[in-house]
């Protein structure tokens, strides 16, 4: 995935966090590296988390 594609996809999951979330929740974002190739991050509300790998 080259950089452009990756700010891109950062982008959409925190705009969709925002839009959807309840007002004044927490919206929390984590990455895991979880090999040499692959790393994992996921973006949530109080109530939901989603991935991306």
């Amino acid at each position: 995935m080259d950089e452009a594609r990756l700010e891109e996809v950062m982008h959409n999951l925190l705009d969709n966090a925002t839009k959807y979330s309840p007002e004044n929740s927490r919206i929390t974002i984590r990455a895991a590296r979880e090999s040499e190739n692959t790393i994992t991050i996921s973006v949530g509300d109080e109530r939901h988390r989603h991935r991306c790998r």
